[in-house]
């Protein structure tokens, strides 16, 4: 492999052609290795969950600029990712487990249920609130 990067690597060198080898971000979705594509998902569920940690927060003065930067905002960076990119729903369990324990509680109510959570999914022509539990639409979207 190396060698062939090698070969390439010399045939290119007077343009500003760059071989990679592991994978790239095209139009913010990953191409690439399997671990390429983990890794690039795993990084970006990081900082949205970062990102929800600093609106949660927020929710404790402001819950309903909170609920609505979330919904407009915050939700829809991770909806394209899991449109255009397959087999990572499993890769948001960390991004659930922030709504759960940190943005639903300070935002809605303190105490809640698996049956609340589920209600809190639904949209909210059917009695929801719309918060979507992101591994289960990943694998909705991607289907």
């Amino acid at each position: 492999s190396s060698g062939i990067n090698a070969e390439y690597g010399a045939i290119f060198s007077y343009t500003n052609i760059q071989i990679l080898t592991e994978g790239t971000r095209y139009l913010g979705s990953p191409l690439g290795s399997d671990s390429f594509r983990d890794q690039f998902v795993s990084d970006q569920v990081s900082g949205w969950c970062r990102e929800l940690e600093e609106l949660s927060s927020a929710s404790e003065t402001e819950p309903q600029a909170s609920f609505s930067a979330f919904c407009v905002g915050l939700s829809k960076k991770w909806l394209f990712l899991m449109r255009t990119t397959p087999c990572i729903s499993h890769l948001f369990a960390p991004l659930e487990h922030t709504i759960r324990t940190l943005f639903l509680p300070k935002t809605i109510t303190p105490l809640f249920s698996d049956t609340h959570r589920n209600i809190f999914s639904l949209p909210a022509r059917n009695g929801g609130i719309g918060i979507s539990d992101p591994p289960v639409l990943c694998v909705d979207t991607t289907a």
